[in-house]
C-alpha cells in the first residue's frame, strides 16, 4: 500500500493549502465565457477502492480562484480511511498546482506542490516537492524536503520547445476541451515535465470493442484511456481508464496494475459549487450496478 495514491486516480480525481504567491507575467482576467469559469468553485468527492476493499480512501479534487487575476489554484487530495488509515499512520497525499491562463489560451503551471503527509501531532511528518516553472526561462527548479531536513535543489532545461504542462493543468486543460474533442479514433498528446524529460500524456477515446471488456464502465458512456508514465502512481503499465459525462466530470477512473497487485478504482459520490450552488452527484456507488 505503499503508493496509495489512488490520489490522482484520473488523471484526475483527487482543497486545501495555498501556495506562496508566484508573481509571474498573468495574462490578466479570462474573458466572461472561457471554459475554465464553468469549473471555478467546483469540489469533486471520490471513494476509492483497491483489492477487496471498499472504501479505502478518499479523493478530491477542487478548482479555485487565484492570488491574481487570471490565476487559479487546482488541488488534489486523498486520505486512507478506517483501519488503512491506522495501518498507513492516516497517509495523506495532496498535489497542488498554481496555474494560470497561458498566450495559447491555455492554462499552465507555474508552481506545483506535491505533499505526503503521515502521522498526527507531535509524530506528524511531512515530505514536499515543489516544481516551479519559469516558462521565460524555459527552466523548471525542483525543491524536495521533509520535517526537520533542508531542502535540496535543482533545476531542468524545459527541453522542447513550446508549453509544457503537469497533470492538474493537463487535466483541467482536457475538460475544458482546450485540446479539442474526444473523439474516437483521435488521440491527445499532451506534453508534461518530468525530471528525465518531456513525456506526453497521451488521452483517447476507447473503441467499443476494447469498451465492451471495461465491465466497470456503463457500456454506453463516454469512455477514455489514459497514458502516463508508470512512476507516477506506482502502476506496472500506463493505462488509466476515465468516464466522462456530458459536462466532462469523471464519474468513474481506474488506475491499473498498482504496485503490481490490482487495480484502483474511483466512483464521483459527490459534486458541489461554492459559486453555483450544488449540481448532480455522479453515478451510482459500487454495489448499485
Amino acid at each position: 500500500m505503499r503508493r496509495l495514491l489512488p490520489c490522482s486516480v484520473m488523471l484526475i480525481l483527487l482543497a486545501c493549502l495555498a501556495p506562496p504567491p508566484v508573481h509571474s507575467a498573468g495574462q490578466g482576467s479570462p474573458p466572461s465565457d472561457h471554459p475554465v469559469n464553468l469549473m471555478l468553485g467546483e469540489t469533486l468527492s471520490y471513494d476509492v477502492s483497491f483489492l477487496w476493499f471498499k472504501r479505502l480512501a478518499e479523493g478530491t479534487i477542487s478548482l479555485q480562484p487565484g492570488p491574481q487575476p487570471g490565476q487559479y489554484v487546482a488541488l488534489l487530495e486523498a486520505r486512507t480511511l478506517g483501519l488503512t488509515a491506522f495501518l498507513t499512520r492516516h497517509r495523506v497525499e495532496r498535489i497542488e498546482t498554481l496555474m494560470e491562463l497561458g498566450p495559447e489560451g491555455l492554462l499552465r503551471p507555474l508552481l506545483q506542490q506535491a505533499h505526503t503527509i503521515k502521522g498526527e501531532g507531535d509524530s506528524r511528518r511531512e515530505r514536499i516537492r515543489s516544481y516551479r516553472y519559469a516558462h521565460n526561462e524555459r527552466t523548471v527548479y525542483y525543491r524536495n524536503w521533509k520535517t526537520g531536513q533542508s531542502a535540496s535543489e535543482k533545476s531542468y532545461p524545459m527541453e522542447k520547445p513550446g508549453p509544457v504542462y503537469d497533470i492538474l493543468s493537463a487535466f483541467y486543460n482536457v475538460r475544458a476541451g482546450r485540446f479539442g474533442e474526444l473523439v474516437r479514433g483521435r488521440h491527445i498528446a499532451i506534453p508534461t515535465f518530468t525530471r528525465r524529460g518531456t513525456e506526453d500524456v497521451v488521452v483517447a477515446r476507447v473503441a467499443e470493442q476494447e469498451q465492451r471488456r471495461q465491465n466497470y464502465f456503463p457500456p454506453d458512456s463516454q469512455l477514455c484511456k489514459v497514458l502516463v508514465n508508470p512512476d507516477t502512481f506506482g502502476t506496472k503499465g500506463r493505462d488509466i481508464f476515465v468516464q466522462f459525462d456530458q459536462r466532462m466530470i469523471p464519474q468513474r477512473a481506474v488506475v491499473k496494475n498498482v504496485i503490481g497487485l490490482g487495480d484502483v478504482r474511483g466512483i464521483l459520490r459527490e459534486t458541489r459549487s461554492d459559486i453555483a450552488g450544488d449540481l448532480p452527484t455522479g453515478s451510482p456507488r459500487e454495489g448499485e450496478n
